[in-house]
């Protein structure tokens, strides 16, 4: 008598179900290991920090010939001259590298705790804070490795282009038009 009116959804097979279901959570696992490595990275950066202010420390570690690798946003270091000796805060002066180390670090793990959340929001929030994280390290593996070619800087471009895709697959994911609110 009454129909509906709208369009029946044909039903995916079951082998189709789990192929995507596999693959959603592959790449969830890898962003997870990646966020979490690469917190844990920083934060032991941060902490290098705080027990000798006065060094520079970078995420990328070394070049080839010894320096210090001069990775944009991932390189930590003493400024004497920076925030907390302008505003009078002696005390706290060359820590700044240690601070923004330690905020990286706690934000990769807040977006990580985040993701796991039923909010949309939420979920919508990490997975920005996930894919521009990603984003950051490989920029920088690409820049390093076009300045001065070695084969683990291209590797590393490599995998974190993998990591990326997974990434922006888990974006698309909390912000598609299936995602839970």
């Amino acid at each position: 008598m009454g129909k509906s009116g709208g369009k029946k959804k044909k039903k995916e097979p079951i082998g189709t179900r789990a192929t995507k279901a596999a693959t959603s959570g592959m790449a969830n696992l890898i962003v997870w290991a990646f966020g979490a490595a690469s917190a844990f990275v920083v934060f032991r950066a941060a902490f290098d920090l705080m027990k000798t202010p006065n060094q520079s420390v970078s995420a990328f570690g070394y070049t080839p010939g010894g320096a210090t690798s001069e990775a944009w946003g991932l390189t930590y270091g003493a400024n004497y001259n920076g925030f907390f000796s302008r505003m009078g805060l002696d005390m706290l002066a060359g820590m700044e590298g240690a601070f923004m180390a330690a905020a990286q670090a706690a934000l990769i793990a807040l977006a990580l705790m985040m993701g796991l959340l039923p909010s949309k929001n939420a979920r919508q929030f990490s997975a920005i804070v996930l894919v521009a994280w990603v984003g950051l390290w490989l920029a920088n593996a690409a820049w390093l490795t076009y300045q001065d070619f070695s084969t683990v800087l291209a590797a590393s471009a490599v995998l974190l282009l993998f990591v990326f895709a997974c990434a922006g697959q888990r974006a698309t994911h909390a912000f598609g038009r299936h995602a839970h609110t």
